[in-house]
């Protein structure tokens, strides 16, 4: 396989959701997937990685979603990560666990950002977009939200081991 084509595996990603105070935490209700199974490291060709997360209180009350790349992988090593994506409702939301974050406005409403200082900064990815749509109910009962995320990989990502 040449050295700018790697494949990944659902298993190196690692998806967070949090909520406002609530009665019922959120569920990860679709684990991220990235919508190719070998990613082409040309920083050109773009990719998405999607996940779900469901509030029994409504999507109201999901305040951040987050994935990360090669957390598996890289057994809590944040220089093995490959990149560190997420949405939040404000900056304070993606900002929560520190660290050096590019943020924008998201798509569908919304902050989204990117970790520049660890795992991965943009070492691996470039960032593209981030956008969100809900289903159900926003409070009162189920909601959901669902979250997409567009990245290039860079020649980095297939040289990382």
């Amino acid at each position: 396989m040449p050295g700018w084509v790697h494949r990944l595996a659902v298993a190196v990603l690692v998806a967070a959701c949090s909520s406002a105070r609530a009665a019922t935490p959120p569920t990860i209700s679709s684990l991220p997937v990235v919508n190719a199974s070998t990613l082409i490291a040309d920083d050109t060709t773009p990719y998405t990685v999607t996940m779900t997360a469901t509030d029994a209180d409504g999507y109201n009350d999901i305040r951040c979603m987050r994935v990360l790349f090669d957390y598996t992988e890289s057994g809590g090593d944040q220089t093995q990560g490959r990149g560190y994506m997420n949405w939040g409702k404000t900056d304070a939301d993606v900002t929560q666990w520190g660290g050096t974050w590019l943020i924008a406005d998201a798509t569908g409403g919304g902050r989204w950002g990117y970790r520049t200082d660890q795992w991965g900064g943009v070492t691996y990815i470039t960032p593209l977009s981030c956008s969100t749509t809900t289903s159900d109910k926003a409070s009162g009962g189920s909601g959901s939200r669902t979250m997409i995320w567009t990245f290039t990989v860079k020649p980095a990502w297939a040289f990382n081991r």
